[in-house]
This record gives structure tokens, C-alpha cells and sequence, in this order.
């Protein structure tokens, strides 16, 4: 660790004394570093050299002297402190030498009587000028920092070398002991180091953040938070004597919080007791740009991987492509994950009707219509399980609306990557279905043909007995009575009906003829003479 560099002293004015008169140039100098200046006496000239950014001029116009109001008219016609604030230094009763120094270019005046008392006031006022300016310069300075921090942040890549530039300007412009950002898990119970201002090679170090109050307190509240007079502060009593021992005399922790995620702090040590509001606002500003720059870089990181991925996972599939090119069996590769096609071989294309273009990196459900996806999520699981699929039939549509019958087996090729096997048996199921249909036909054949002979062998008896007892009325009828009719009637039907119990008796197959509706009955007649064909 390098050596923590001692805090600037406070910046203080400068008062420059242009007097000819010794007495009243130690009166002005004792009162100006009274009240917070540097002073010290110069020759007129002198003055445009010393005439420093920052400075004060009290200038001695009283009649009669070595300088004058034509001294600060040229002084205000040098560039080099054109601007400079002068106060003019005049007799008691001169107001034609205050009319002068007004019109050359005087800031203010004060009387020699009134030195004593009137010039400590001026020099407030001054005082405070001086400071707006300091500040003013300060923030453009600031400013300047940010936009260049900004256009670093716009082009980085390296998140290493962007987050030791950041605490490294932090360190360098508020003079700090120290600059850390630290990357924090989201319970806030550990830390890690990414960068450190005087400690570049040191990265990648844990931290315990039970350790470090302050860290915590600025987690749980996500708002900046400053501990100023820090051996004092009773926050930190728990490392009160490493505070002391490292000479820290403010601290600033700043919450990386970007959407509601707070990815870390920046932590900033500095030996001042204090820490000015401009100081806290420009930190702020950084930590916050910082945020994003670091999601960001966080983003591309997280890219570059998975192009990595993608394209290590690319070269494995063309490697299996060329390996089943061949293949008569459809190989299919596919991402169980999302459930996505990543290759399939010119069988598996043909198979599914598909061109290479249309197929690739679009799930399943949008090549095969009508298929089960709760059914395929289950088998997508059961393959990752380690579980290898073997025959099994999944029914679909083709896009054209043509129904495929496919045996699909698989396996884990790796990671998440499925290798599918996949046959059409389309064909198959065809014959098998048409042998189904001719199995049932041959089956209702034989049960007509034997429901036929049963039927004729059952009407067989009791339409001969039918018929001999008409034979018995007939014989027993005379030629005129009028029941002789009706007996011949029931004779003639009884032989038509044998008839048809002879024709049921020759039925080997049925067919059938138009009944009622749709409905279809047996054709006795024609499935009776097919036993002649």
C-alpha cells in the first residue's frame, strides 16, 4: 500500500499591499491574515506579475504619492489582471480621490482613519467573492471531470480499467486517502473489492461487511451517507481505534443504485475533518454515472458470454450436422429449454416438409400443428431427468395440414441440448389401420353368415309345422266354403316364407340395400345369390 498522502492546507486569498508607507502596509497585512489571507507588501512594479488568479489589491491613492489613480488605470488595462478586485486606500476628507479610483476601475475604498475598523468588513465581503469564484472555478473544474469521466464510461469495455479510473479521478480531485467501489451481494452480508484508488493490482478481496458499519448503514438507508469528525462518531465505535490508527477523518459511502438494484458502494476516506457540499454533490454525480456505466459493462460482459455460448454451442451442432447428413433417420437437435430447434439433419427436413431457413431457432409448436405441448414439456423434462426416450409416437399435422405419425426417441446430448431421433411411420399406421378395417369387415362377414344359419335353422321348425297343419285345413275344407281361401292364403305364404328361410340359409356374405333414412338393411336376395357366384 502506498503511502496516504497528507491533506492540502485550505486554500486562503491573497492580499497584495501597494503602499509606499511601511506602517500602514503592516496594519493591512496584520489584519488581512487575521481574518483568513495571505498578504504581503509589492512595488508598484511589480504588480501585473503578481497579480496572481485569486488575488486582492489594496492600492494607496492618497494625494501626493508614489501611486494613483493612473497606476490603476493601467493595471486595468493589463490582461493579465484586468479583472483583479482592488481596494482603494484614500485620505479622510479626499472624496475627489474616491471620484478617481471609482472611475479608474476601484471595487471598493475605505479611509485611513478607518482602517482599522472599516477594512476587516471589506475583507469579508471580499472574502466571500473570493470564495464564489474558488467555488465557481471549482464546479466548471468538476464539470470538466464529469464529462470526460462520461465519454470514458460511453466507450468502455474493461469494467477492471474503468472502475480504477473512476476511484482514481475521485481519489485525485477531493484529495482523498482513499477510494474503494465494492460490489455487494443483495442480503448486504459481504462485499468484494473491485477497485481501489492506491492499491491498482488490488481486486477481487472479500469483505466481511459486519466489519464495516458504515457500508451497511448506507445499504439499508440506499442513501449517501457522510461521517464527518469519524473517530467521534458513534457509528463507528466498534473500529474506532482502525479509524484513529489510519488517520480518517471524513467519510463518504455512496449507494451504486440503479432501478431499485443496489449493485455496491463507492467508499471514499478522507484525512479533512469535513467535506463540502460541492465535494459530496460532484462524488454523488460520479457514483451515480457510475451505476449505469457499470450495468452496462455488466450487460456486455453478459453478452460476450453468451455469444461465447452460442458460438461454442454453433461449432458442436455443425460438427453433428455433418455427422447426420446422411442419415436416413430424422436427427433433430433441440434446445429443451426454450424448446427451440437448433439443427436437424435433410431427413428430419424432409420428414417435417420444412426448409432449413423456416426451421431453425423456432419452437416446435411452430413447424407441427396439433401437437400435445404439456405432452412435450413432460417428455422435454423426463430426457433431462436422464431419462431416454425410446419409440414414442406422437401424432401431428405437417403446416400443409397433412397428419404425420412419427416414433420420436431421444436423449441428453449436453446441457440442455436434446438429440431426437425421429421416424415417419405415417404409412405404417395407414396399412395398419386399412387391416383393421379389413379384420372388422371379415369379423361382421362371419357373424352375419352365422347369425343366417341360425336364424333359418330356428324358423325352419315352426314354419313346418305351420305349414302341415294348412295342409290338414285345407284337406278338411270343402271346395265352396269360404274358409277354403283363407286356409290357401296362409298355405302360400307359409311356402313363400320358406323360401326366404332357404335363401337365408345360403348367405356366405351380406349385402345390404337402402332402408329407412340412412339406415341399411341386409339384401337377402343378393346375399343369397352370392353363393351361386
Amino acid at each position: 500500500m502506498r503511502a496516504a498522502s497528507q491533506p492540502e492546507p485550505e486554500p486562503r486569498p491573497l492580499l497584495l499591499v501597494c503602499t509606499d508607507r511601511a506602517e500602514i502596509a503592516a496594519r493591512v497585512i496584520l489584519l488581512a491574515e487575521r481574518d483568513g489571507f495571505d498578504a504581503r507588501a509589492i512595488d508598484r512594479e511589480d504588480l501585473p506579475g503578481a497579480a496572481a488568479d485569486g488575488a486582492l489589491l489594496l492600492l494607496d491613492m492618497r494625494l501626493g504619492g508614489p501611486v494613483g489613480a493612473g497606476t490603476l488605470a493601467s493595471l486595468r488595462c493589463d490582461p493579465r489582471c484586468g479583472q483583479l478586485p482592488v481596494i482603494a486606500l484614500v485620505g479622510d476628507r479626499d472624496d475627489a480621490a474616491i471620484r478617481d479610483a471609482i472611475g479608474a476601475g476601484a471595487n471598493d475604498f475605505v479611509r485611513d482613519s478607518h482602517l482599522d475598523r472599516d477594512l476587516p468588513w471589506r475583507l469579508i465581503v471580499q472574502r466571500r467573492e473570493w470564495e464564489g469564484r474558488v467555488e465557481l472555478h471549482q464546479r466548471e473544474k468538476d464539470l470538466d471531470t464529469l464529462v470526460a469521466l462520461t465519454r470514458s464510461f460511453a466507450g468502455a469495455l474493461d469494467a477492471g480499467a474503468l472502475l480504477e479510473e473512476v476511484t482514481r479521478t475521485l481519489a485525485d480531485e477531493l484529495q482523498l486517502r482513499r477510494c474503494s467501489l465494492v460490489l455487494t451481494d443483495p442480503r448486504g452480508r459481504s462485499g468484494t473489492v473491485l477497485a481501489t484508488s492506491d492499491e491498482p493490482g488490488l481486486v477481487r478481496m472479500r469483505l466481511e461487511l459486519a466489519r464495516y458499519p458504515e457500508i451497511q448503514e448506507a445499504l439499508r438507508t440506499r442513501r449517501p451517507l457522510v461521517i464527518e469528525h469519524a473517530e467521534r462518531h458513534p457509528l463507528l465505535d466498534p473500529v474506532k481505534e482502525a479509524i484513529t490508527a489510519a488517520g480518517i477523518g471524513t467519510m463518504l459511502v455512496l449507494p451504486l443504485a440503479l432501478e431499485g438494484e443496489v449493485l455496491g458502494v463507492l467508499f471514499l476516506r478522507s484525512a479533512s475533518e469535513t467535506l463540502s457540499a460541492r465535494e459530496v454533490d460532484f462524488a454523488t454525480t460520479v457514483a451515480n454515472a457510475t451505476a449505469v456505466a457499470l450495468r452496462n459493462v455488466r450487460s456486455v460482459d453478459e453478452i460476450r458470454v453468451r455469444v461465447e455460448q452460442a458460438e461454442a454451442k454453433l461449432a458442436d451442432l455443425r460438427q453433428f450436422e455433418e455427422i447426420h447428413e446422411h442419415v436416413t433417420e430424422g436427427i433433430v437437435l433441440l434446445d429443451a429449454r426454450a424448446g427451440t430447434l437448433l439443427s436437424l439433419n435433410p431427413a428430419a427436413l424432409a420428414i417435417l416438409g420444412l426448409d432449413a431457413r423456416d426451421a431453425r431457432g423456432k419452437r416446435v409448436e411452430q413447424v407441427l400443428d396439433g401437437l400435445d405441448e404439456s405432452r412435450c414439456r413432460v417428455l422435454y423434462d423426463r430426457v433431462l431427468e436422464g431419462e431416454n426416450l425410446r419409440n414414442v409416437e406422437v401424432e401431428a399435422r405437417r403446416l400443409d395440414g397433412t397428419p404425420i405419425f412419427l416414433e420420436v426417441s431421444g436423449a441428453v446430448l449436453r446441457d440442455d441440448v436434446l438429440l431426437l431421433s425421429a421416424r415417419d411411420v405415417t404409412e405404417r399406421k395407414r396399412l395398419q389401420a386399412l387391416m383393421s378395417e379389413r379384420q372388422e369387415e371379415s369379423a361382421r362377414q362371419a357373424m352375419i353368415v352365422e347369425l343366417a344359419g341360425a336364424a333359418a335353422h330356428e324358423l325352419n321348425q315352426p314354419l313346418t309345422a305351420v305349414m302341415g297343419y294348412a295342409e290338414l285345413l285345407n284337406r278338411r275344407v270343402r271346395e265352396n266354403d269360404p274358409s277354403a281361401h283363407q286356409v290357401a292364403i296362409i298355405y302360400r305364404e307359409a311356402e313363400r316364407m320358406a323360401e326366404i328361410v332357404k335363401k337365408i340359409a345360403r348367405i356366405i356374405r351380406y349385402e345390404t340395400t337402402p332402408y329407412v333414412g340412412d339406415a341399411r338393411i341386409v339384401d337377402i336376395d343378393r346375399s343369397a345369390s352370392a353363393a351361386d357366384e
